[in-house]
């Protein structure tokens, strides 16, 4: 659907923009084939994602090779998964012996899980986003169990379950 918009005097057309779009990129005369800077092979310009910042309008890496980059970057970051930690609920007079604490629990649940074959994770026990009490990322609110007792517990805290009994 094409539509014009007058703003401020000035007259603006989207259809430019839609004939941008559907031409791939910056249209220019004689460009159909495009090599990838990766695998050096000659392909059309369909085999390469739209870049608008781009002088061609195309990125410089083919599809493939894009692909196959994700999948390495994927492999390569997927020891290194961070949890997600609220920014309030790690104080600020955490001291580094007290960071060290957390990262031996968080090596000791690892260690615990590969040599036992049962998964295990670091619980906080006062619940960081809890509904009546919220607690802090510090060792001593920190326990190692296993992942189903983690999903059982969900964001309760002990006390408030003996009393939902």
């Amino acid at each position: 659907m094409t539509y014009i918009v007058i703003y401020m005097g000035q007259l603006t057309c989207r259809l430019s923009k839609l004939i941008l779009h559907l031409s791939r990129g910056y249209p220019q005369e004689g460009i159909d084939m495009k090599t990838c800077r990766l695998c050096l092979v000659e392909q059309d310009e369909d085999g390469f994602y739209v870049r608008y910042n781009t002088k061609s309008g195309r990125d410089t890496v083919c599809k493939s090779c894009h692909k196959k980059r994700v999948a390495e970057n994927k492999k390569k970051t997927a020891p290194y998964k961070t949890v997600s930690v609220p920014y309030r609920a790690v104080p600020h007079w955490l001291t580094v012996e007290d960071v060290k604490q957390i990262a031996s629990l968080y090596e000791q649940a690892k260690h615990l899980s590969q040599s036992t074959g049962i998964p295990m994770v670091v619980d906080h026990v006062i619940p960081l986003r809890g509904s009546n009490v919220s607690g802090l990322h510090v060792p001593t609110n920190l326990q190692i169990i296993t992942a189903k007792e983690n999903a059982m517990k969900h964001n309760t805290y002990p006390q408030a379950m003996d009393t939902q009994d």
